[in-house]
């Protein structure tokens, strides 16, 4: 029975073309050991060279993600987040979006409608929808939320007639019309206090 170190190198010939393309990890791909803590810390020095998960391009990223693929199956390796941090970290970083669904035109004039305005590489949009969710939860059956991301070509000008200066923002809607927008971080409470009053003065035109 061969051992890791046999195993590895059995499975690195079984990739050849995946790991061909990847160069620039040949350091951490020289043993499972490297290829592992990469995956747990994001970040792995080998000499004098340091290696960083966030640094691999678009076409990097996909060729690891197709050779991660092969691992797991062939290693019998589960991806705990507990356990592989640094690539759970950069895989929220480069793939995340915010829990409420997207806009879409046909919603535009919904009777009470809140759109979260966010972008990928915003790390306070994160922060912002662990408390928006929890305002969604309760409040579902009385406003539509959805979401909309501010990097898009075909948001630019929804961006900017909304006076969205920053993001995370939300900008509140009644029947299509804008009543108004808010940026930054709040904590749940403030934001379901603020969606409970702007509900009420609309109710009360």
């Amino acid at each position: 029975m061969p051992n890791q170190a046999e195993q590895w190198s059995a499975f690195l010939d079984r990739n050849a073309q995946s790991v061909s393309r990847l160069g620039r990890l040949a350091p951490q791909l020289a043993t499972f050991e490297r290829f592992d803590d990469l995956l747990k810390r994001g970040a792995s020095q080998v000499g004098d060279s340091l290696t960083l998960l966030d640094s691999l391009d678009d076409a990097e990223w996909a060729t690891l993600a197709s050779l991660l693929s092969a691992y797991s199956t062939e290693w019998e390796t589960y991806f705990d987040p507990l356990i592989y941090t640094g690539y759970y970290k950069e895989l929220d970083r480069r793939f995340w979006t915010p829990s409420t669904p997207p806009l879409t035109s046909g919603e535009t004039a919904a009777a009470n409608l809140v759109i979260h305005f966010w972008a990928p590489w915003n790390a306070h949009d994160r922060t912002f929808d662990q408390d928006f969710q929890l305002v969604v939860q309760r409040m579902q059956s009385r406003v539509l939320f959805r979401s909309m991301n501010v990097d898009l070509p075909s948001c630019a000008d929804v961006f900017t007639k909304n006076d969205v200066l920053n993001v995370p923002s939300l900008a509140f809607y009644n029947n299509g019309i804008r009543s108004h927008t808010t940026v930054g971080v709040r904590p749940a409470s403030e934001i379901e206090s603020e969606v409970k009053t702007w509900l009420s003065a609309s109710n009360a035109r």
